[in-house]
């Protein structure tokens, strides 16, 4: 039981963690980031546990040198980003491949999910180190 709670822990910290490490990444991109407009091309389907399935659109672009760029939106869903329907682009200079969506939304998104995952291992842990689940349990 003990390994399990460290476990948890361990796994909420790290969560958290990168959830600042995102949301400083995308600091930066506001302050430095090249602008660029991106074209959903498609959708691809990702297959879950369960028989649950995610999608996620895919990007086309052109760097600022003139070459062709392509990239998956992490933050799974196709709500309004229609194929065909373009799509505000941040990336470092000198590094295209660094890019991300220049949408609060998806920005927000991005940052929230492992934050709320490692919140609620955290809080999971805390929950079973408080004794409160051997007293009920």
């Amino acid at each position: 039981m003990a390994v399990t709670v460290w476990l948890f822990l361990v796994v909420g910290l790290l969560s958290i963690g990168y959830s600042f490490f995102l949301n400083a990444r995308h600091r930066r991109l506001r302050r430095e980031g090249v602008p660029v407009q991106g074209v959903v091309v498609r959708h691809v389907r990702h297959s879950g546990g369960e028989g649950g399935s995610t999608y996620h659109a895919v990007v086309n672009f052109t760097d600022a040198d003139g070459n062709p760029r392509e990239y998956q939106i992490p933050v799974s869903g196709v709500k309004g980003l229609p194929v065909g329907g373009q799509v505000p682009l941040l990336y470092l200079p000198g590094a295209p491949n660094k890019v991300r969506v220049a949408l609060a939304s998806k920005r927000r998104q991005e940052i929230a999910i492992p934050a709320v995952v490692g919140s609620l291992f955290i809080a999971t842990a805390v929950f079973f180190m408080s004794g409160v689940a051997q007293r009920h349990g």
